[in-house]
């Protein structure tokens, strides 16, 4: 299966949505990881990653997935990921990462811990 990924802008300008589906593994890492250094928004803004259609990820993928959230956090972008995917949490749940990655539910939830303050 291959990846898919959209970029888009839902609501906030602020907040950047990028929605995966597919697989993310060592065949696919390189092109998720051109995407968001390419697509990284600016200091200050959000930035969502949707795992909720995500079939597959493997220790590459989360690699990747590690690797943006260090890029996020460098560039003073706030980052939260979506994922109701009970296979995909359990990867979290296994790696601990689930707090530290700022791993919740759904979208909305995700959304709102990115959201700038008010």
């Amino acid at each position: 299966m291959l990846l898919e990924l959209e970029i888009s802008q839902p609501e906030d300008e602020r907040i950047w949505l990028i929605t995966v589906n597919g697989e993310l593994d060592f065949h696919t890492a390189s092109r998720f990881r051109l995407v968001f250094e390419q697509a990284l928004p600016q200091q200050g803004e959000g930035l969502v990653l949707d795992l909720t259609d995500l079939a597959f990820l493997d220790s590459s993928g989360l690699g990747a997935i590690l690797e943006l959230f260090n890029h996020a956090s460098g560039a003073g972008v706030r980052l939260a990921i979506a994922c109701g995917n009970g296979h995909i949490n359990r990867v979290f749940d296994v790696t601990q990462l689930h707090d530290v990655l700022g791993v919740v539910e759904t979208r909305d939830e995700a959304m709102a811990a990115v959201a700038p303050a008010a």
